[in-house]
């Protein structure tokens, strides 16, 4: 402060309305009774709401490589970045691997090991740091390689044969 110059703090609290815009005006009045041009402050808006959230994956794989995808929604402020975890259900892992923290992006390629169950879950945060829960997992089964030959009675290989699993062609 300049010399001779007073300064005193000041604090109003109040409850405000989420979603809504906000302002702030002060004014300031001294010993004289002058007073100053108001200050105006603004627009504020309050978002105390988590953002929502979202995880999907193939509930089975018949490749190693695939797909996560996860997303969210904030009507607010708007989603910032998400959290991606997983973990090895097959090997009976109880904790989560951060795979994808603070990302912006929407999915990746997950390289998993055939014959393993993975589990996902994401975290979404929005622009004023509020993040949601984690979500239920998701899972992935990556399948097994399997060659399947077909033969004839002879035991004879039977080339361009079609093979189906429950009315699936393989």
């Amino acid at each position: 402060p300049l010399s001779g110059m007073v300064t005193t703090d000041f604090t109003q609290t109040a409850t405000v309305a989420e979603g809504h815009n906000w302002h702030v005006h002060a004014q300031t009045i001294d010993e004289a009774g002058n007073v100053s041009d108001a200050a105006h402050l603004g627009p504020f808006r309050i978002d105390r709401t988590p953002p929502g959230r979202y995880i999907r994956t193939a509930s089975i794989s018949g490749t190693s490589d695939f797909n996560v995808e996860w997303g969210g929604m904030d009507a607010l402020s708007g989603l910032d970045y998400f959290n991606v975890q997983y973990r090895n259900v097959t090997a009976g892992d109880t904790s989560w691997t951060d795979w994808r923290m603070g990302t912006s992006s929407y999915s990746a390629m997950f390289s998993g090991v055939a014959g393993t169950t993975y589990a996902f879950r994401v975290q979404s945060v929005d622009v004023v740091g509020n993040a949601s829960t984690w979500t239920s997992e998701a899972r992935t089964q990556v399948g097994k390689h399997v060659t399947v030959t077909v033969r004839d009675t002879a035991g004879n290989p039977i080339s361009g044969a079609e093979v189906f699993h429950n009315d699936n062609l393989v």
